[in-house]
């Protein structure tokens, strides 16, 4: 390709209309020389990315720093290399959106410390943040003395520990986060008794005067529910917690979900539940009887909130193993029709909940998912085809009228955990029901709903907004 010179504003425009005119043909990037002239050239740069350390990377930030319009960096960093992070303390631009990548990864992870001490600058302005590496999150809250109050959506590629101080750093960095927290992945996870000092340290009245995030929507990876979510909640409860957790066979781990400490700010809670079980086909359990185990197992793990508002949604695919021949019936692979089982019963579990939890006043249910057979594709059994046999759907809602409800001293924080109650539950017309919803801010999240029915959610990694 010829060399390009851009002139006059004639010229620029002709060159746009050059590289946007065939989208196929249309060159990936343009490269310019090292020796160009960046800062007085590009007067009107708003992103920049420089996707690996180059030999020339300080001259590329130093131009960079003296533009006053630039919005958005995207940079990879060879961390063993402090100049180009001091350069970045000298930036005359109000970035919204900073990504930070290492084209070579310390040991442990790159320093929290460190990246604070030179990123600062950009506390006011930054909305979005991007770790793209593993980060060691050296930092303690009490040393926090500039806050990102800015940053709505923080990704961090991978930590190298969440600890019991983890979630107070991040909450005392980013006071404001209400996009997205994504932890993709995290290496250790400190044991549950490692709590114990800081548990001691809060009962002794520094505990209210910690902050928290309004809401956090949280999803957990599969196997790894208790570990992750305890330490991410003790004590940083927020008033609306959204939780979109998946499970195999074993529900278990529902009774440790929910740490006590620090419980009593939770008012509001959805949670979105997923889980396969997997019987032979002569044992397989009707829906309902699935259904009434998972909510016999959850009143276990979340009598001791004192929680007003909830939204359980549990979605369940069931997998029929083993089928003895002629007792499953046949389907054409081609036809995409179901059959619908019946409405589930759903008022026995809502008076159940109503029971156990004397603060509840609204309570939203829906019972959902699908039952597969397994066609082996080989004599051996090695490869199978989930074939959709049927599918289930009931959802409703109802206001709990309790009988110290008329006792105006009776709030959230004034009724005893576990005390017997006596309650009516009252189904709620749709109308009704959406309205509630939609004003306490208990909607599903994105990628939990398809064609306004629930999904069963994937695991992965944890990720936190606001509600």
């Amino acid at each position: 390709m010829s060399p390009v010179y851009l002139r006059d504003d004639k010229a620029v425009d002709s060159f746009h209309r050059f590289i946007f005119a065939d989208e196929a043909a249309r060159a990936a990037r343009t490269y310019l020389g090292s020796s160009f002239p960046i800062s007085p050239a590009a007067v009107h740069l708003e992103y920049l990315s420089v996707p690996s350390s180059l030999p020339t990377l300080n001259p590329i930030i130093a131009a960079a720093a003296n533009t006053t319009s630039l919005h958005e960096l995207s940079i990879a960093l060879d961390i063993s290399l402090i100049s180009p992070l001091r350069l970045m303390g000298c930036f005359l631009s109000p970035l919204r959106s900073l990504c930070i990548g290492t084209t070579a990864q310390p040991e442990g992870g790159i320093s929290a410390r460190l990246l604070y001490d030179h990123i600062a600058i950009f506390a006011p302005t930054l909305q979005v943040l991007e770790l793209a590496q593993e980060v060691n999150l050296d930092i303690a809250s009490s040393s926090v003395t500039t806050q990102f109050t800015a940053v709505r959506s923080l990704k961090i590629h991978s930590l190298s520990e969440f600890n019991k101080f983890t979630m107070e750093a991040l909450i005392r960095l980013f006071p404001n986060l209400d996009g997205t927290l994504v932890l993709d992945d995290v290496f250790s996870i400190e044991a549950e008794n490692g709590y114990s000092d800081m548990r001691e340290r809060r009962e002794y009245g520094d505990a209210e005067d910690l902050a928290r995030w309004a809401g956090m929507d949280i999803r957990v990876p599969r196997d790894h529910s208790r570990p992750y979510l305890a330490p991410a909640l003790r004590h940083n409860y927020p008033r609306l917690l959204h939780l979109c957790v998946s499970f195999g066979d074993d529900l278990s781990d529902l009774c440790g979900l929910f740490a006590p400490e620090g419980a009593s700010n939770l008012t509001h809670l959805v949670i979105f539940v997923g889980f396969r079980v997997s019987h032979q086909w002569r044992g397989a359990p009707e829906p309902s009887a699935v259904w009434d185990h998972f909510v016999n197992e959850l009143i276990v793990g979340i009598k001791h909130l004192l929680i007003t508002h909830l939204r359980l949604v549990v979605h369940c695919d069931i997998d029929l193993v083993d089928d003895p021949a002629g007792t499953l019936p046949k389907k054409d692979p081609t036809d995409t029709d179901v059959v619908r089982v019946g409405k589930m019963d759903l008022r026995p579990a809502a008076t159940q909940l109503a029971s156990a939890m004397p603060t509840l006043r609204y309570i939203f249910l829906t019972s959902c998912g699908c039952t597969h057979r397994l066609v082996p594709h080989d004599p051996w059994g090695l490869s199978t085809e989930r074939q959709m046999l049927d599918k289930w759907f009931s959802s409703k809602a109802w206001q709990v009228v309790h009988a110290h409800a008329h006792d105006s001293d009776d709030g959230p924080s004034n009724v005893q955990v576990g005390a017997a109650c006596q309650c009516t539950v009252t189904e709620l017309s749709g109308g009704a029901a959406a309205k509630i919803v939609d004003e306490e801010g208990l909607e599903l999240s994105r990628g939990e709903e398809v064609d306004s029915e629930p999904v069963s959610p994937e695991s992965g990694v944890i990720c936190v907004y606001r509600s």
